[in-house]
């Protein structure tokens, strides 16, 4: 999994010129847009990111309703 970061151009997301793109042909991809914020992250962020949508992607998740719960009872 990659994080390429990049912009909007003439309707075309172009990514950044100091990052590599490399991404194969029919590669599908997420594409998280900040309304006028941006953020950029650390590479130890990075990691934790990507470490985190792995676990996401293979179901270990802790569901909405207990994140919730926990919240409301402290």
């Amino acid at each position: 999994m990659k994080i390429i970061s990049g912009r909007v151009v003439d309707g075309r997301i172009l990514p950044d010129a100091d990052l590599p793109a490399e991404l194969s042909e029919g590669t599908r991809v997420s594409i998280v847009a900040a309304d006028e914020e941006s953020f950029d992250l650390s590479p130890e962020d990075e990691a934790l990111l990507l470490e985190s949508m792995e676990e996401a992607d293979r179901g270990d998740l802790v569901p909405a309703s207990e994140v919730l719960h926990k919240l409301h009872a402290r």
